[in-house]
């Protein structure tokens, strides 16, 4: 993901950019964790911006080109991010993990923070729990009917 901008670097710096993917997911752990803490959320919004430019930056029309859809994702993740938590310092992790009386909030956090942890075990998709760049999706479903099947090359059949 980082070879569009580690062609700007002298190649000695490889190794370099390669550690850092291996750290990527605990800074965006920090980022969620700093931004439910009043203590660290202006921290971590300014990471959380810095983290969709990189993003923006390498997977964008600057670098690979790839997956456009991902693009505006990206942009309006940082929107989301100074909309929900800019300026909201009497907010405590308590009001953003733990709605009172909202069962809909109860299954959200299940559905996002607890059920894909269950891919590492085939039990859950694997794009359902943001593993599209993560290089362990091995296989694929197609589904089509018999109309097309029966049109199909022997061979792919």
């Amino acid at each position: 993901m980082v070879s569009s901008i580690a062609r700007f670097f002298p190649a000695f710096m490889e190794p370099i950019f390669c550690v850092f993917g291996l750290f990527v997911p605990f800074i965006e752990i920090w980022i969620g964790v700093g931004l439910i803490t009043q203590k660290y959320r202006t921290k971590a919004i300014w990471l959380a911006f810095a983290m969709c430019f990189f993003v923006l930056l390498t997977i964008g029309p600057l670098g690979h080109n790839w997956n456009s859809v991902v693009w505006p994702w990206n942009v309006m993740m940082a929107i989301s991010v100074f909309v929900l938590f800019v300026d909201t310092e009497a907010i405590l992790p308590r009001d953003i993990l733990w709605v009172k009386n909202f069962f809909f909030h109860k299954i959200v956090l299940i559905m996002f923070g607890i059920l894909p942890l269950f891919s590492f075990f085939n039990l859950w998709d694997s794009y359902l729990s943001w593993s599209l760049y993560s290089g362990a999706i091995n296989d694929a479903a197609l589904y089509i009917n018999d109309r097309v099947k029966d049109r199909l090359p022997p061979y792919v059949r």
